[in-house]
């Protein structure tokens, strides 16, 4: 009798064991999911911003026709927002390396 109870013990323990590391692996592929995208969106904010950047610099005679200016004016502001939104997921990437925590914003769904 004490031996059945073990033995039902111990698949009740191997049942909780598997739930758990099926949790983990869970976890980590959501966690690694969201590492990836908050560096695209890093690099892809930091490259357009290299390039709007670049095409403001040369073609800055022009875009100053554009509008009465109110083009590099437009140029200018897209550039600091991009850089606004590099630097914004560069601290959520920290934070979710770090602190092994993922990071949701509002057009993420748990």
């Amino acid at each position: 009798m004490l031996g059945e109870l073990n033995g039902t013990e111990n698949s009740g323990n191997e049942e909780k064991e598997t739930r758990t590391a099926s949790t983990r692996q869970m976890k980590r592929e959501k966690s690694r999911l969201v590492g990836h995208v908050l560096l695209f969106t890093q690099n892809a904010s930091i490259t357009t911003c290299c390039a709007v950047l670049m095409l403001v610099f040369s073609y800055r005679r022009e875009l100053e026709q554009v509008w009465q200016g109110w083009f590099t004016v437009v140029c200018f502001t897209a550039v600091i927002t991009l850089a606004a939104l590099a630097n914004l997921a560069s601290t959520a990437l920290t934070i979710s390396i770090q602190k092994d925590w993922m990071v949701f914003g509002p057009l993420t769904s748990l």
